[in-house]
């Protein structure tokens, strides 16, 4: 609710078009910017260290009552993903960075980053990060 809640905001109050919105999600923030870059228009989606479903951080597979599945979201959306993830994260496998990049249907760029951990991804990443944003999604 509460990135709904933040959608509506700069659509409604800010009035800023759904074509200038990038959503950015990292670790458990996939899960609500892949479920809003699913059901709204928006620019496209940034995942860092994202999981394919709440299940699949542990297990490699996913389960029918499984709440969050990222990866199926952005399955069924033409939205641009771009996914960050580093070969060691011990928090979220990057199978899962993996997975959801190979089931996004629209336009994609994975970015493994070896050697980064969860919490340091973005340390690992440096100026490469907007270098591959500005690449991915330009002005």
């Amino acid at each position: 609710m509460d990135i709904e809640a933040a959608y509506r905001f700069l659509t409604e109050k800010e009035k800023i078009p759904p074509e200038k919105i990038l959503v950015i999600g990292f670790s458990v923030g996939t899960g609500p910017s892949s479920y809003l870059a699913s059901k709204y228009p928006v620019k496209g989606v940034v995942l860092a260290a994202p999981f394919a479903s709440a299940i699949q951080v542990v297990f490699p597979f996913s389960l029918p009552f499984d709440r969050f599945p990222s990866a199926e979201r952005l399955s069924r959306s033409q939205i641009p993903v771009l996914v960050f993830h580093g070969t060691s994260d011990r928090i979220i496998p990057c199978r899962n960075g993996k997975k959801v990049f190979d089931k996004a249907a629209g336009r994609k760029k994975l970015v493994i980053v070896p050697c980064a951990d969860h919490n340091d991804l973005f340390a690992w990443l440096g100026e490469r990060f907007w270098n591959e944003l500005n690449g991915f999604f330009p002005r």
